[in-house]
């Protein structure tokens, strides 16, 4: 995993279990036609989660708490993280094959976040479903999220 600060936050750092939230935008280092795919910016509602929770992709959650050779961010930091597929999406092309077309607008099975919402942000939904819930891709490409800490809310 990859990572840069572009400003440090302040204050204490969270831990575990703590319920926390984020804007973000989300790309890939993988795609045909551009590669932002999505930012809650756009849709005025951060991604709120419980760190820990298990609901939450591991690089992001890494990003967050920190790890040995990643110091762990504080309130107010954003930052930009580059993950491989392995702390990403790498379960969600697998558990789509068990989609059916009739719930191919939900696909990625049970999957963890953050995804763009369908219903608010279909088109942006239909492309992160295309490169990250397909098994007919050959591999996925690294996911870049642009990270803005809020903290507990």
């Amino acid at each position: 995993m990859q990572w840069a600060d572009a400003k440090v936050g302040t204050g204490e750092a969270l831990n575990s279990g703590a319920r926390t939230s984020i804007d973000y935008s989300l790309s890939t280092t993988g795609a045909r036609y551009g590669s932002k795919i999505y930012s809650t910016a756009n849709s005025g509602a951060p991604y709120v989660w419980k760190l820990g929770d298990g609901s939450t992709i591991k690089g992001l959650e890494m990003a967050i708490l920190g790890t040995k050779d990643i110091p762990a961010m504080r309130p107010g930091g954003v930052r930009r993280i580059v993950i491989p597929q392995s702390l990403a999406y790498e379960s969600l092309a697998s558990s789509s094959t068990s989609d059916s077309p009739s719930n191919s607008n939900t696909g990625c099975g049970s999957g963890v976040g953050p995804i763009p919402p369908p219903g608010e942000a279909f088109e942006e939904y239909q492309r992160f479903k295309n490169i990250y819930c397909n098994p007919s891709r050959m591999y996925q490409p690294d996911v870049v999220l642009d990270v803005k800490l809020y903290g507990k809310r």
